[in-house]
């Protein structure tokens, strides 16, 4: 705001002027914006949201707005949550009028009413409150019961989730969470994100992964058509801490081989593709054996190519490989390493 400073001389019929008289100052009393014009609250057809828009003649838009929401009416701004949303300028209309939008999208449920109101803002002051606009959704608040009955078994080829059935009407998924455990002994939390998520009838999840020992945590959340969720809503849910089985070879693969393998299942085994190493005449391909605690040749005669099948490879468990290069003079390689999953 302006500050304006003020002095007062006199001058007589004669012409004569008189000193200066003392300084004043005086600004002009600031003047209350103008409240937006016909809000409007309209919510989405697919997500769970709410686009609020109003208007004012444009030489009244002359400050920034505020958009207030509540879920009673009338909305009362030292109760109400005023929204982080960007305020956008959808241009002119009829040449006069300007129009701003607002899109709602945080935390919003459905079964609930919204209600909302505008103020502009302009040097300091707050308009008076727009007149409201409402939007809601349809369906219900309640979520569905909390999953129950969910195991967690390891395996040779990854990890088996089983749980009971939700036989509520409008359960719409289940959403599997996997993570890991934090904490002491006395508390722990399983911080985790969502990893698949399932129909209303499925009751079982296969993450296949490496048997290496690792551990974890599960947990699986029930959604119904409304959106409803314990987990979302409430934080609840029920952990279930595993440990992975552990089949990784006692017998470390040394660095510095000229062998890159890849190595993965097909219908019929396991397919191992390698690189071509210069000078070499063949390639010996060794699979772990648990047994024996040791890497055992399952190529008697080199192979003379770069890929090889091993139809030998059991079911249900998981294969660790190395391929050697062989050189003419019959000295081996440095082997490389990979592993490769086979489910049931």
């Amino acid at each position: 705001m302006t500050q304006y400073f003020y002095t007062v001389i006199a001058t007589d019929a004669a012409g004569n002027i008189s000193g200066r008289s003392a300084t004043a100052s005086a600004a002009p009393l600031a003047i209350r914006p103008d409240a937006p014009r016909n809000v409007a609250a309209v919510p989405s057809g697919s997500v769970i949201a709410v686009k609020v828009t109003w208007s004012l003649p444009r030489e009244q838009a002359v400050g920034s707005y505020t958009v207030y929401r509540s879920t009673t009416s009338p909305v009362d701004p030292s109760t109400a949550t005023a929204l982080s949303c960007a305020i956008r300028g959808e241009g002119e209309l009829g040449g006069a009028t300007a129009q701003f939008s607002c899109n709602d999208q945080a935390s919003l449920r459905r079964g609930v009413t919204y209600h909302y109101a505008v103020t502009q803002t302009a040097d300091g002051l707050e308009s008076p409150l727009s007149g409201e606009a409402s939007a809601g959704f349809p369906g219900d608040e309640e979520p569905p019961a909390l999953v129950s009955g969910l195991t967690v078994v390891p395996t040779e080829y990854g990890v088996s989730l089983h749980w009971d059935p939700n036989t509520e009407p409008d359960l719409a998924r289940y959403t599997v969470y996997r993570g890991e455990v934090y904490g002491d002994e006395e508390e722990q939390v399983c911080l985790a994100s969502a990893v698949e998520w399932l129909s209303p009838g499925t009751t079982e999840y296969f993450a296949e992964r490496l048997p290496d020992g690792e551990e974890g945590c599960y947990f699986v959340d029930a959604t119904d058509t409304s959106g409803n969720s314990l987990f979302l809503s409430e934080r609840e849910t029920t952990v279930v801490e595993f440990k992975e089985l552990d089949l990784t070879p006692s017998v470390g693969t040394p660095e510095g081989s000229p062998v890159e393998l890849t190595a993965h299942a097909v219908s019929d085994g396991v397919r191992l593709g390698w690189n071509d190493v210069a000078d070499a005449v063949g390639y010996l391909v060794y699979r772990w054996d648990r047994d024996t605690g040791r890497y055992e040749s399952v190529t008697p005669e080199p192979v003379t190519g770069t890929a090889w099948t091993d139809t030998t490879a059991p079911r249900g468990t998981t294969h660790f490989y190395w391929v050697r290069a062989v050189y003419a003079d019959g000295t081996e390689s440095l082997p490389g390493g990979g592993h490769a999953i086979l489910t049931p």
